[in-house]
């Protein structure tokens, strides 16, 4: 792991001052502009929080593969039918339905690059899934192609709830996919749900997003309720893999998972890219249930041209 802690050598206007023209063209074209140089020097000057190097030196290509799968899937993909306000997207990994808005190839691209992890850290044959934050369930598609004997769909948002029933339709009658129609947290309760335009950006816990300024948010309230106590209301033997994406809610619900992480000790992939602390806090969150798990970062990315910082964690 990285250390957050690493003195930095140059402040931001030096940095700036000394490379620029390398930041302006990577906020204006992407990251892939980035030399390899630049991103050193962003590692060395303590810019890249828990990244480590490696990873860091990966952020530029794994920016580039994304950006490409995502435009390759988004000249194949189109709008086939539409009703209720939702879309239903063709897709050359088959049809999604989506609330208008919703970035569907980018969403697949995330899964098709294996943002959620690969080899030995991706979805197992055979495996009992929580797909916490399911959206529109494109990683349960991933999980489901991977293998998982059953995915929970755990989503709150009631226009993503009617996409995944309409999405998997056939697997929801085999039993292979459950949704469950809540939100995550650390207690059973009804919490404010901030809901955006694009649903990807939906959240308990984060009020503005820059992603979608310019459109009114809109707050309704919804059930949560625990990952033990779905475990248990759902009889799930046991739980063997844990995806966590759920817009800086992943502290609070990772507390009411203890038990489940405790007796279980599934694998885990668990968002570190929407609070500014949340490379700091996950995994005191995730070790406190259970000591031994190892920690690995996975993704990083770029929230700004001097910054760097981990997208996921993986913990096995």
């Amino acid at each position: 792991m990285g250390s957050p802690g690493r003195r930095r050598l140059f402040s931001n206007k030096e940095l700036l001052f000394l490379f620029g023209p390398v930041a302006l063209l990577a906020a204006v074209w992407g990251l892939t502009a980035y030399p390899k140089a630049f991103l050193i020097l962003l590692w060395a000057s303590g810019r890249t929080g828990e990244c480590p190097f490696e990873r860091v030196l990966e952020v530029a290509s794994q920016t580039e593969l994304l950006n490409q799968t995502t435009a390759a899937l988004a000249a194949g993909s189109q709008v086939v039918e539409s009703a209720d306000g939702l879309e239903r997207w063709r897709t050359p990994h088959g049809d999604f339905w989506a609330p208008k808005e919703t970035h569907v190839a980018f969403l697949l691209a995330e899964q098709v690059t294996r943002v959620y992890g690969d080899g030995e850290r991706r979805v197992r044959s055979g495996d009992i899934v929580l797909d916490c934050g399911a959206n529109i369930g494109a990683f349960t598609w991933e999980a489901l192609r991977a293998g998982a004997a059953k995915v929970v769909a755990i989503e709150p948002s009631e226009r993503n709830i009617e996409c995944l029933r309409r999405s998997f339709r056939a697997e929801i009658d085999a039993g292979r996919v459950v949704v469950y129609p809540k939100g995550v947290w650390r207690e059973t309760t009804e919490l404010v749900f901030h809901e955006y335009d694009n649903s990807a950006l939906d959240s308990f816990v984060m009020e503005e997003r820059k992603e979608d300024r310019g459109n009114k948010v809109r707050e309704i309230r919804v059930p949560v309720t625990t990952i033990d106590t779905i475990r248990a209301e759902l009889g799930l033997d046991r739980v063997d893999f844990i995806k966590m994406d759920i817009e800086g809610a992943e502290r609070h619900a990772l507390a009411g998972a203890a038990e489940t992480l405790s007796r279980d000790r599934p694998r885990l992939a668990i968002a570190a890219e929407n609070l500014d602390d949340d490379q700091r806090v996950i995994g005191p969150a995730v070790m406190s249930a259970w000591s031994g798990y190892t920690m690995e970062c996975g993704r990083c990315w770029a929230p700004n041209p001097v910054t760097v910082r981990p997208d996921v964690f993986y913990f096995f």
